[in-house]
């Protein structure tokens, strides 16, 4: 089993606390939903671009560096492991938009997978 890189739990424990610090509103959908700036809410892969980098938003779209629903492999390759075997590759095909937007995950629920995640493969978090 292919483990985490020592910068990718960094980012990840990054992300989990950031989706629980109680700073997001959630959504579905989208990466980032900002109807107006007071009600401005993300999904839990938004919140995974905001912790990588905030300035890289634009605001036609609200998405992050062209992309709407999911975010650019730069980002995905600093939090999760996206190599080409079929193990692999459920990291990088919507397992994380899956638990936001069909299953209905709270932040709290998808942070706590993502801690699992992380020891099963490194052993520890």
């Amino acid at each position: 089993m292919i483990k985490f890189t020592r910068k990718q739990v960094q980012n990840r424990k990054r992300w989990v606390d950031a989706l629980r610090s109680g700073r997001y509103r959630q959504t579905r959908g989208a990466l980032r939903d900002r109807a107006n700036t007071k009600n401005e809410a993300f999904c839990c892969l938004g919140v995974m671009c905001d912790v990588h980098n905030s300035k890289l938003w634009h605001n036609e779209k609200y998405g992050f560096t062209g992309y709407d629903s999911l975010p650019p492999y730069s980002v995905w390759s600093e939090f999760l492991i996206v190599h080409s075997d079929d193990e692999e590759l459920s990291f990088y095909d919507g397992d994380y938009a899956n638990m936001n937007d069909e299953l209905n995950l709270t932040f709290d629920e998808i942070a706590d997978i993502i801690v699992i995640e992380t020891i099963e493969r490194n052993g520890k978090w």
